[in-house]
């Protein structure tokens, strides 16, 4: 590959990850914010949302 081949594919892969860790910095924001006022309303959480939020009951 060429530097500017290099060059291109650095910048679109530093893009890629950017954009991936400030979605998912987003989701984990509206979570903590579900589980502030599931908490807040003094609703209990089931089991497995307040282990690992998958649903399936395993940490």
């Amino acid at each position: 590959m060429d530097p500017f081949n290099v060059i291109i594919v650095t910048v679109s892969s530093y893009l890629a990850i950017i954009s991936l860790v400030r979605l998912m910095a987003a989701r984990r924001n509206e979570l903590i914010d579900d589980v502030r006022d599931q908490l807040q309303r003094g609703q209990s959480l089931p089991r497995s949302a307040a282990l690992d939020g998958d649903g399936d009951g395993k940490p």
